[in-house]
């Protein structure tokens, strides 16, 4: 490559998908701190997270997939700033670290913690509880990443989602990392694939390619939003 022919958008496209496939295998991203919490994502994905809630601004999130507490630390932070709007956040285990990190904060009435499958009726009824018939809600879906769970999760919480509204579905990259050692379970068995049946089936929906604009993203083709 000439060094003095600037790259095209495909050239940084290319090189922006190997550097996120390494990072990954390297698990860099578990390195990722908010308020001093793990929150398992990477960097370009959280700004972009915060650009979507400024804009947004929603009444509601709702995550699934606590983890360890630092994505519920995150967006309830930004709703402080705010000054308005609730997390909703959700696991299949009850996750003690998560909740001490979290009831260690200034914003720590803003979380409301579920636990259970997140899949159910049973977590479904309790959340539209939480809702309350706010229609101004934004959703992240990081749990469990195989086709069948992200798509029974798309179908229990796209309704929620308002006009012009956005639902993200994490770690889409996962077809991507198929081809590495180890992460052979990805072909055909990953975020992406359920995303795409799920836009195939709901016309409502639109994949929002603008929020890649960073070029390194664990969500490529995951951000959905709402058209009509």
């Amino acid at each position: 490559m000439n060094p003095k022919r600037s790259l095209r958008r495909g050239d940084l496209a290319g090189l922006a998908l190997e550097w996120t496939r390494l990072l990954w295998d390297a698990r860099l991203w578990k390195e990722s701190r908010w308020m001093g919490v793990p929150v398992r994502q990477w960097a370009t994905d959280l700004l972009i997270f915060q650009e979507i809630v400024e804009r947004q601004r929603p009444d509601v999130i709702i995550e699934t997939g606590t983890a360890l507490g630092g994505s519920a630390c995150f967006f309830a932070s930004l709703l402080e700033l705010l000054g308005r709007g609730q997390v909703v956040s959700i696991d299949i285990e009850r996750n003690e670290a998560a909740r001490k990190a979290v009831a260690s904060q200034p914003f720590v009435a803003r979380v409301a913690f579920l636990t259970g499958d997140s899949r159910s009726p049973e977590i479904a009824a309790r959340v539209r509880e939480l809702v309350k018939g706010q229609r101004n809600v934004l959703v992240l879906l990081d749990s469990d990443h195989s086709r069948e769970h992200v798509r029974a999760e798309l179908e229990v919480y796209h309704p929620f989602i308002p006009v012009g509204g956005h639902l993200i579905v994490a770690d889409t990259i996962c077809r991507e990392l198929a081809t590495l050692e180890g992460q052979e379970h990805f072909l055909g068995d990953n975020p992406l694939d359920a995303v795409e049946d799920f836009l195939a089936a709901h016309p409502e929906f639109e994949a929002d390619r603008s929020w890649e604009k960073f070029l390194v993203t664990f969500c490529p083709g995951g951000f959905l939003r709402r058209v009509r």
